[in-house]
């Protein structure tokens, strides 16, 4: 049921951002903060109009009927216009927090390989309530995020190795470049490589790397642990 008629004690102006709201909302999935943000823009836009002429209509002789058109619309006013035009587009179908989480939540999973921490705090600042963000959560395929994290680690801890190698083959020239009783030292083991392979320390190092990275991404420690060992073990035994 369409409920513009619920919106009668309103006048053009304010049922002409309902339907500028309605249709932003036909097109892609809003939550109700940034609609909320949208209106109170347009009607602080609306107010500032009074007494400009045009169709009559502006100000708050047009938010509210019957208003003294020299006074502006206060705050009180403009935040209970938003809530009406608000309960409006979500009693249509055409605003609904759950279905933005949803969206959000399989986007930054599928396209953005965040993890469900990130995502969690992301819709959090939205102000969308945990159960609703939950719900969003559980539409996420577990394993199709799983093997994201994975593919996400795998070209990370490429990327360090290779890093920890050129850094040894650069030690290593910087070396044959000073008198050999200079380099009688110890092997700094964070950094040496066998065979190309990390070593002991550089195995730590690049772990801690690798963790701190998959927790930037919202992945949970357990869920970056059991993909960091899989990852290494299978490099070990190349």
């Amino acid at each position: 049921m369409n409920r513009r008629d619920d919106l009668s004690g309103l006048a053009t102006d304010a049922v002409r951002i309902l339907e500028r709201m309605r249709h932003l909302c036909s097109v892609r999935e809003y939550c109700t903060s940034d609609i909320r943000q949208k209106v109170m823009k347009a009607l602080d836009t609306s107010d500032s109009r009074v007494g400009t002429g045009g169709d009559g209509v502006s100000g708050s002789a047009g938010l509210f009927p019957g208003h003294d058109e020299r006074s502006s619309c206060g705050e009180s006013d403009r935040s209970g216009i938003a809530g009406r035009i608000i309960e409006s587009l979500k009693a249509d179908g055409y605003l609904s927090d759950l279905r933005y989480a949803t969206a959000f939540a399989r986007d930054k999973s599928s396209l953005s390989g965040w993890g469900a921490g990130k995502i969690r705090y992301a819709l959090s600042i939205k102000g969308i309530d945990s159960e609703t963000v939950g719900a969003a959560l559980n539409e996420i395929d577990a394993s199709r995020a799983s093997d994201r994290l994975d593919r996400l680690l795998s070209a990370k801890y490429k990327s360090l190795t290779a890093s920890a190698r050129s850094s040894r083959m650069m030690s290593g020239a910087a070396e044959g470049m000073v008198p050999d009783a200079a380099c009688h030292t110890e092997p700094d083991t964070d950094s040496s490589l066998d065979d190309g392979h990390p070593s002991a320390g550089t195995d730590y190092v690049i772990r801690r790397k690798l963790i701190a990275f998959a927790l930037g991404r919202g992945y949970s420690y357990e869920e970056a642990v059991r993909a960091i060992n899989g990852i290494m073990n299978v490099n070990s035994m190349k």
